[in-house]
């Protein structure tokens, strides 16, 4: 659950995919800031640095996986789930039609445009006057 709260915290700054042609695999990059400590303590870095290798013919299982951080050496960190779930949460994204690509869905009020240029009487009107009673 650490990395699933890590995407959605805002945790990932920089996600990149790399297409390896005609080899039925992507690599996708990342870097992952860290929740405990400011900078990565060996690279010293602001961030850590992740890659995924996926199978797209197999509609994206992972191939292998890293990060740069002491527990991404198996490729099972929470910065490397941060970021799949980062992958997710775009391609679920990209899948979805904008809302200015649907018909309008608001209910519109009723224009005062008939009530321009109408003629109406003095008394009708809606006036204020304030008068300074001063002098």
């Amino acid at each position: 659950m650490e990395g699933y709260t890590m995407a959605k915290d805002g945790y990932v700054v920089y996600l990149e995919s790399v297409p390896y042609i005609n080899t039925g695999y992507v690599a996708v990059k990342a870097h992952v800031k860290p929740r405990t400590n400011d900078k990565d303590p060996v690279s010293k870095k602001g961030y850590y640095a992740c890659w995924i290798i996926l199978k797209t013919c197999d509609e994206g299982s992972i191939h292998s996986a890293y990060c740069t951080c002491k527990g991404g050496i198996d490729g099972c960190c929470r910065h490397v789930v941060a970021t799949l779930f980062e992958v997710l949460d775009f391609i679920e994204n990209f899948k979805s039609t904008s809302c200015t690509s649907e018909p309008c869905l608001w209910v519109r009020r009723a224009s005062q445009v008939d009530q321009l240029g109408k003629v109406i009487s003095a008394v009708e009107m809606e006036t204020s006057v304030t008068v300074n009673s001063r002098y």
